[in-house]
């Protein structure tokens, strides 16, 4: 989707263009200033949404944030406040909110940081499962979370504590990397 705006834009920046550089010349246009100058600013928009659709047309997944802003010279966008909802293609539905989230133009990959937490469940699972940490990358293309950051993991009656995880949502499996520590009570 974001692919789809971007193009919209950009066809719509080259029409205007092409109308300015192919005026008649005996009509004058505004004189060029310093602002005409710098760099592309990008877009900003507050309390927006980016949704993201699959073959079929339906929601993947649904980006909120408090602010979104185009970063054209790093091909990204900046998200502050940032909630996702995205349905895996299991159909099981994972929730993710952070302080902040960057999306890496074309990449199908978003980064999400500060109080990072994630809330699904598996349909095959009854429990749902919570993963809290500072540091996400979610690579929707894939359907794969991961960080290197610590991680807990609240399922259940249970906790795990771990630094790094990678989880595959369509695949089903978690992989904590290192210093794994867990409790789980009847």
């Amino acid at each position: 989707m974001i692919v789809r705006i971007l193009a919209v834009l950009l066809v719509a920046a080259v029409l205007v263009a092409t109308l300015f550089v192919q005026r008649p010349a005996g009509i004058s246009g505004p004189a060029e200033t310093a602002q005409d100058s710098e760099p592309d600013l990008g877009y900003a928009a507050r309390d927006a949404e980016i949704v993201e659709t699959g073959p079929d047309g339906l929601p993947v997944y649904t980006l909120s944030a408090a602010l979104i802003r185009q970063r054209p010279e790093e091909s990204s966008v900046l998200l502050e406040e940032v909630r996702m909802q995205y349905r895996d293609t299991n159909g099981d539905l994972w929730q993710l909110s952070a302080a902040e989230g960057t999306i890496l133009q074309g990449s199908g990959v978003v980064r999400f940081a500060g109080n990072v937490r994630v809330d699904g469940s598996l349909s095959r699972m009854k429990q749902a499962a919570q993963i809290t940490t500072e540091q996400l990358a979610f690579d929707t293309r894939e359907e794969v979370v991961s960080t290197e950051a610590p991680v807990v993991i609240d399922w259940g009656n249970g906790q795990l504590r771990a630094r790094g995880l990678v989880a595959s949502l369509k695949g089903g499996r978690l992989q904590l990397e290192s210093d794994v520590h867990g409790l789980f009570a009847q």
